[in-house]
């Protein structure tokens, strides 16, 4: 979800899984600074397995304007979070490298997200329309969230 709100309904995944991805970042952002937090839940949702709370906290990144980015790593770890790297963006899941600039469609966000770089320095975050390519307007940062199905692939490996 991006610090404006903004949430998606992808074109190729359903709705199940968007509601999924919308509820854990939600969640996320409730409890983050919370140390123990309190929840109440059914005994049926409690009995799924989830993730270790370290393993949760890795498997998002915040980014903002000011951060000091490796783009060769930031790419590794967002291949490693799922998302497939493309050369243009247009659907969410996505991201494009092209010299300072990368375009990424998170999981959760309705407009894809362009990243310009100065050096290893994020000078700006914008949305932008993936058909014009034109910037319409300028965020501070943004949170990107691990694949659904990569999420679902680390809580089978706990067991």
């Amino acid at each position: 979800q991006a610090e404006d709100g903004i949430r998606d309904q992808p074109r190729s995944r359903g709705l199940g899984d968007v509601y999924k991805r919308q509820v854990l970042s939600s969640f996320r952002q409730r409890v983050s600074k919370l140390i123990y937090p309190i929840i109440v839940a059914s005994i049926q949702a409690v009995s799924h397995l989830t993730l270790d709370r370290s393993v949760f906290d890795n498997s998002i990144m915040t980014l903002k304007i000011g951060d000091k980015v490796n783009v060769n790593n930031l790419s590794k770890k967002w291949l490693e979070m799922g998302y497939q790297i493309e050369k243009m963006v247009d659907v969410p899941g996505t991201f494009a490298r092209r010299g300072g600039i990368l375009d990424l469609f998170t999981i959760t966000g309705k407009k894809p997200i362009r990243i310009e770089l100065y050096g290893d320095n994020i000078e700006s975050i914008r949305l932008f329309d993936p058909d014009s390519q034109k910037s319409f307007k300028s965020i501070k940062s943004f949170i990107l969230l691990l694949g659904f199905q990569h999420l679902c692939q680390k809580i089978i490996q706990k067991e």
